[in-house]
Parts: structure tokens; C-alpha cells; sequence
């Protein structure tokens, strides 16, 4: 995925130019291209152009045609980064949650003492929501049964 789609090579770079402690042995993104060259035949100029190409496709930050869909992320989560972390309002019941100092996967595990406070709460609004999405619509309303009636 990362050669073929998304392009994200997680490196240990700090952002003001020094090492940090994971800093040592650590990857760049030069060796990730040079990664995906030797081994999967894709050269950075394309890595590029398939990243374009999978953005395109999926709508990117803003996926479309997809509904009952929720998102969640955590906060200090390095694939954040490339995920969905919030939607506008819409009908097709699509959510997105960020759960404070979450990291990866964040509510999607069995409750636990010490779990960061927002791991219960998207794991809960994740129930509520597969619960309601997974029962039977509720029969029509007299009214609206009427309404489908042609005469």
C-alpha cells in the first residue's frame, strides 16, 4: 500500500532539524523510495502519480458514495494523518471521531482500566450505531403506508 497507494513513509525526522530519540537507525523518506525501486519496480515520480490516483478514486479526506460508514482515529496516531477525522454534516449517516491522546486503533479494543477517556465514548457511539445499522428498518407508519398506495 504505501509504493502502490498512499505514499506515506513514516520516518523518524523531527520537524526542527535535530534528532529526536527514535532518531537513531531510524528511515527516511529517500530509503523508502529507494525501498519501493528495488523491490516493487515503482519509482518515486510514480509513487506520486498513484497516490494522485487513489485520491481520486476514494474522494481522499473526503470519500463519496459511501454510506453507514464511522471513521475513527486517535489524536497522537501517525496514520491520522491520511484518515478521515471529520465529515460534514450529511444523510448518509457517515461519522468521524478523534479520540484525545488516542493512538492507533483507540476504542476499537475491550474496555480496559487506564484506556484514554475517548475510547469509551467511540466505542460506544461504534455500538449504538452497528446496533441500529445491523436491526430491521421499522415498519411504515399508517400514514406513510398509505402515501405508497396507488390508485
Amino acid at each position: 500500500q504505501t509504493c502502490n497507494e498512499f505514499g506515506y513513509f513514516q520516518t523518524a525526522t523531527s520537524v526542527f532539524g535535530r534528532p529526536t530519540m527514535y532518531t537513531r537507525g531510524a528511515s527516511s523518506r529517500s530509503l523508502w523510495h529507494q525501498v519501493c525501486e528495488d523491490v516493487f519496480g515503482i519509482g518515486a515520480p510514480q509513487v506520486a502519480e498513484r497516490i494522485s490516483a487513489t485520491n481520486a478514486y476514494y474522494g481522499g479526506k473526503r470519500p463519496r458514495g459511501i454510506e453507514r460508514v464511522f471513521f475513527t482515529n486517535g489524536d497522537l496516531d501517525a496514520w491520522s494523518l491520511l484518515a478521515v477525522t471529520e465529515y460534514p454534516g450529511n444523510d448518509r449517516e457517515v461519522y468521524a471521531e478523534v479520540a484525545p491522546l488516542g493512538s492507533h486503533c483507540v476504542g476499537l479494543y475491550a474496555p480496559r482500566d487506564g484506556e484514554v477517556p475517548g475510547a469509551t465514548a467511540i466505542r460506544e457511539k461504534a455500538l449504538a450505531l452497528f446496533r441500529r445499522w445491523a436491526s430491521p428498518p421499522p415498519p411504515p407508519s399508517a400514514s406513510e403506508a398509505e402515501a405508497r398506495i396507488v390508485v
